[in-house]
Formats: structure tokens, sequence, C-alpha cells
């Protein structure tokens, strides 16, 4: 007995990566969004004791949405790799989402640097 619906173990590649496709685009948008919410307005501000606390926040926020995401990326690997899945198209949902949390980052960094050298 396989732990998923049989139905899962037929999907075509095609399907796979589509579900790559979404889930990076979900991680993307969350992960932007987590930015544009906590992080953008204050680091346009001259105060960096708000900067600070913003980017602190922020910090602890991403950090667990992070641990989030590999910790459900790693569950999808484990199981779908117990199977015996054929082929590695069944990979490309974890590898789209690890992606999709790690593009947004590189605006945030670049942000926070911009902020840094404007006081």
């Amino acid at each position: 007995m396989h732990p998923l619906p049989a139905h899962v173990l037929g999907l075509s590649d095609s399907a796979f990566l589509g579900f790559g496709v979404l889930a990076f685009l979900v991680t993307l948008s969350v992960q932007y969004g987590l930015y544009h919410l906590l992080l953008r307005r204050p680091l346009l501000t001259h105060d960096v004791a708000r900067r600070r606390a913003a980017i602190g926040r922020w910090l602890k926020v991403v950090l667990l949405w992070q641990a989030l995401v590999v910790a459900v990326s790693a569950s999808y690997v484990v199981v779908l790799a117990s199977m015996h899945t054929h082929g590695s198209a069944w990979a490309v949902p974890a590898i789209g989402a690890a992606f999709g949390t790690a593009l947004p980052l590189q605006i945030a960094v670049f942000a926070i640097l911009r902020a840094g050298r404007n006081p």
C-alpha cells in the first residue's frame, strides 16, 4: 500500500512541471509579499532604529517561512523518492519551491544594502 493515492503515482512529466511552476509562483509571491509588507516602507525612512526593527521582524518571519518551505519540500521528496517514481520530473515541484523563495531574497538584500548606504 502506497501513502499516496494511485492517481498521483501516474502523473505525467507535464503535470509535475506544471506543479513545479505553481510551487515556484506561490512561494515567490509569498516571499515577495513578506518583503513588500514588512520591509519596503521602513527601508525608505531615514530612521535607522525603525529600519533595524523592520529588518529583525522580516528576518524572523522569512526564516519561519523558509523552514516551512524546506520541511514541506523535503517531505515531498522523501515520500516520492521512496515510491521509486520513474523519471526525474517528480522533483520539479520541490525545486520550484526552493527557487521561488530564493529569488525575492535578492530583491530584499539589495534594498537593505541600498538603505544602509543612504543614511
